[in-house]
């Protein structure tokens, strides 16, 4: 986080926020129950991410329907996976 001077940012959530929060939460919920049997699981399976990436990004793939967003997903899971290996190498255990 860093310190900002903008006066139009409130410091405290207020009820307002509190409204629209359940507001946006009633509407993922009717999400939900509105696709709940529509989606089908993908089995796609990306060759050379960890298994635990593969299974955390094959239910996003699965909602995705155009092949470039599927990509960018991929891309953005192997540079996690880059960032997790170089967290590993350099961690004590």
């Amino acid at each position: 986080m860093k310190r900002t001077n903008r006066k139009d940012i409130k410091r405290n959530l207020d009820e307002d926020f509190e409204r629209e929060a359940q507001e946006l939460r009633n509407k993922l919920l009717q999400y939900k129950y509105d696709n709940f049997n529509k989606i089908e699981l993908s089995e796609e399976y990306v060759e050379d991410l960890e298994p635990r990436l593969n299974q955390i990004i094959n239910p996003l793939l699965s909602v995705i329907k155009e092949r470039d967003d599927k990509d960018v997903v991929i891309l953005n899971s192997f540079n996690f996976q880059e960032d997790l290996k170089k967290d590993r190498y350099l961690s004590i255990e």
